[in-house]
């Protein structure tokens, strides 16, 4: 089984189960993806010790973006978001990856210690 460390915390992180970040957007939330997605990375780093010790260990950050339409979100907003990561965690390589016309919309999280996608 995977948990969501952004809806559990450091509770993720508990047995030997493995881990990722996933926030879940709804078509009405797609318009502010961006904010929702911030709000709930920073809950989690706030609030999860071992997600803070993922952040200072690891030496990418990666983002894989799945919306349903991309008019609502343009993958310019995308590129600023990831650039708006790339200066906030300077240190860090920040990895993506963008997709469109999805059933579901949400944005994982994960952090790695090599970039093993080149986008």
């Amino acid at each position: 089984m995977v948990k969501n460390w952004i809806v559990l915390g450091d509770e993720a992180f508990e047995g030997s189960d493995s881990t990722y970040g996933k926030v879940e957007l709804t078509k009405e939330q797609q318009n502010n993806w961006k904010d929702i997605v911030m709000e709930q990375f920073n809950d989690a780093i706030q609030k999860s010790s071992k997600v803070r010790e993922m952040i200072e260990n690891k030496k990418v950050i990666r983002f894989d973006f799945y919306f349903f339409e991309k008019p609502v979100v343009p993958e310019n907003d995308v590129i600023a978001f990831v650039k708006f990561m790339e200066k906030r965690f300077s240190d860090k390589k920040i990895s993506y990856s963008l997709s469109y016309n999805r059933e579901l919309s949400w944005v994982f999280i994960d952090f790695w210690d090599v970039d093993i996608i080149i986008n």
